[in-house]
Formats: C-alpha cells, sequence, structure tokens
C-alpha cells in the first residue's frame, strides 16, 4: 500500500525578480503555483533603463512552465519555457512603440523551502515589431533572445 502512496503539496510563490535580457535590465513580481513537479508562473516586469532613465515606461508580461527533474528537500532543478511579451512606448504616439513576443527556453534552479533564492538562464527567439518612418509603415525584426534572471521569493 506504500508503494502507490505519493505525497502532494501544493505551494504558492510570490516573488521579485531581476533580469538581463538583450532589451533592457527588467524588476518584477512573479506569482508561481506549483501543484507537483510542475511550475507555472505569471508575471509582470518593468525595463529599469527605459523607465528611469529615458523616462518612457517599457512594460513586459510572461507566463512559463517549469517542470523540475531534480526536486529534493531544498533544492529544485529542471528545464524552463518560458514567453514573454513586452511594450515599449517611445512617445504618446501610437506609431512610435515597440512591441516583442519572446520565445525562451533553458534551465532553472530554485534553493530553499519557505524563503528561497532562484535563477533562470534562457536562450530563445524574439519577433520585434516597430514602425519605419522611412518607409512610413511597420516592420517585424526576427532576433536571437536571451534571459538571465535572479528571484527570491517565499512560498506559502
Amino acid at each position: 500500500m506504500l508503494l502507490f502512496h505519493t505525497k502532494v503539496i501544493s505551494q504558492h510563490h510570490v516573488s521579485t525578480s531581476a533580469s538581463v535580457t538583450k532589451m533592457d535590465f527588467f524588476h518584477g513580481l512573479e506569482y508561481q503555483f506549483q501543484p507537483n513537479r510542475f511550475s507555472f508562473e505569471i508575471a509582470g516586469e518593468y525595463g529599469i533603463k527605459a523607465t528611469y532613465f529615458i523616462r518612457n515606461l517599457y512594460t513586459r508580461f510572461r507566463i512559463g512552465s517549469v517542470y523540475n527533474v531534480l526536486k529534493l528537500d531544498k533544492f529544485q532543478l529542471g528545464p524552463k519555457l518560458n514567453y514573454a511579451f513586452s511594450v515599449n512606448k517611445l512617445h504618446n504616439s501610437s506609431r512610435n512603440t515597440i512591441t516583442a513576443n519572446e520565445m525562451n527556453t533553458g534551465l532553472e534552479w530554485r534553493y530553499g523551502q519557505k524563503w528561497f533564492v532562484g535563477n533562470s538562464i534562457l536562450i530563445g527567439g524574439m519577433v520585434e515589431r516597430r514602425f519605419n518612418t522611412l518607409y512610413d509603415k511597420y516592420h517585424n525584426h526576427v532576433t536571437l533572445s536571451y534571459v538571465f534572471q535572479l528571484n527570491v521569493g517565499y512560498a506559502f
């Protein structure tokens, strides 16, 4: 009977993150739900360089999932898949807005139980859309994308 008994504890995590991406340095809040070895996350972030130094709001929203291949008492490690959508509004005109769709994959580790620290290293692709004033139309650019992220959070 003990062979079929599995301990399932779902946890909720709230964390703050700092990320280095190709586009900017981001800071944000993240919520993560972990029903078993899978984790599902949603986050809202803002670009530090654009917001504070260039004075335009640069927002980034992301969702992702992690499968914790290695799940010990205080340590977790697994592959991560992440989608992010960002909007960088350069001026009040809607034509001066840069949007980007990113899809990244890589590894994430986390250490701790109630309070934890974590790190993600991701690489993937990005489609950036911006208005070209020379041709008076929108252009899409496909480019390489990367994310290096640090998290500090609390599980409840």
